[in-house]
């Protein structure tokens, strides 16, 4: 996104954590840079990059609205270098992930196929389902909740009575203590 949320987590890492920002959309990843470099984030580390299942290129399709982008493999839109989790996890060395929050517009599957070498480094997840984006329903998150699950996470909702609020899923490990 944006980078609504960037003071937030880097209050919530200390001067010695760090936060990676993951952008696929070109517009919103100047935004997001534009904001950390504004703010003096000095352990703040922004990537135009989408996560995928390949370390191949993705194209993102942007509109007025960049709530609901798009990503896709059939080359509309701008061209985005994409990785895997696996490899972006691998190559920054990351040995534990507190919290990954994902917010991928409808790419939630590419990504689960990409992060099964380093699933276990991560500890809370935060995932939006982009279900809405396709005429309602929960494929994704039936999907999402079941890998969640599968590889020792409780899962948690929030019911706000909004579409897009509601897509929201929220995964802690199992042998973590609540807050």
């Amino acid at each position: 996104g944006i980078g609504t949320e960037v003071c937030y987590f880097v209050d919530q890492v200390g001067n010695t954590g760090k936060v990676f920002n993951l952008e696929a959309s070109p517009s919103s990843f100047r935004i997001l840079s534009l904001h950390t470099q504004k703010n003096g984030l000095t352990n703040v580390h922004n990537a135009n990059l989408a996560i995928s299942n390949s370390n191949e290129p993705i194209w993102m399709e942007e509109g007025d609205n960049y709530v609901v982008n798009a990503v896709n493999k059939d080359a509309r839109g701008v061209q985005v270098e994409a990785t895997t989790l696996d490899q972006f996890i691998t190559d920054h060395q990351l040995d534990r992930i507190a919290l990954l929050k994902v917010n991928i517009e409808g790419a939630e599957y590419d990504m689960m196929d990409g992060m099964d070498k380093t699933i276990d480094r991560i500890d809370n997840v935060a995932i939006s389902c982009h279900d809405f984006l396709y005429g309602g329903g929960t494929k994704i998150q039936d999907k999402v909740v079941g890998y969640l699950e599968k590889h020792g996470f409780d899962i948690y909702y929030e019911e706000a009575g909004n579409k897009v609020l509601d897509s929201w899923i929220y995964g802690k490990r199992s042998h973590l203590k609540q807050p």
